[in-house]
């Protein structure tokens, strides 16, 4: 249940309370009975709205902090050079590339060498992407 049908299940919740308020002393047992049963049913469905609404924050909040790591260890580690991404060690590129195409989905995966083809060009291990000669630094 999203969020609007949760409020709108606590405010029918509300409305039946007040209609219990209004009813006669003298009034029918089974009709106080099927009011309070409303209620109930009313109740329980704004109690999963809310869990899932909670769930949705949660995982919302666990994006956002993985999203703002991935972006701390991009602008503190990382330096752009000729559009592709390296460590850095005294603002100097070092070693081999990180794939630009997960860096954009929040991973960070370096490229490695095929070995099996011709000039052992770079590929992403995890995407498969091709960045064929891509410059590689020396590792200090």
């Amino acid at each position: 249940m999203d969020i609007p049908a949760t409020i709108s299940a606590v405010t029918t919740a509300l409305g039946f309370v007040r209609e219990l308020n209004a009813i006669d002393v003298q009034a029918d047992k089974a009709e106080l009975k099927l009011k309070i049963a409303e209620i109930s049913s009313a109740l329980a469905d704004a109690k999963m709205g809310l869990i899932d609404a909670v769930e949705i924050v949660r995982e919302k909040d666990k994006a956002i902090a993985e999203a703002k790591a991935a972006l701390k260890f991009r602008a503190e580690n990382l330096i752009n050079f000729d559009g592709m991404f390296y460590d850095q060690r005294d603002g100097k590129p070092v070693g081999d590339p990180y794939c630009t195409v997960c860096i954009e989905t929040g991973s960070t995966y370096k490229l490695v060498n095929d070995v099996s083809a011709a000039g052992h060009p770079f590929k992403c291990p995890k995407c498969k992407s091709n960045y064929g000669m891509a410059r590689a630094f020396t590792k200090v």
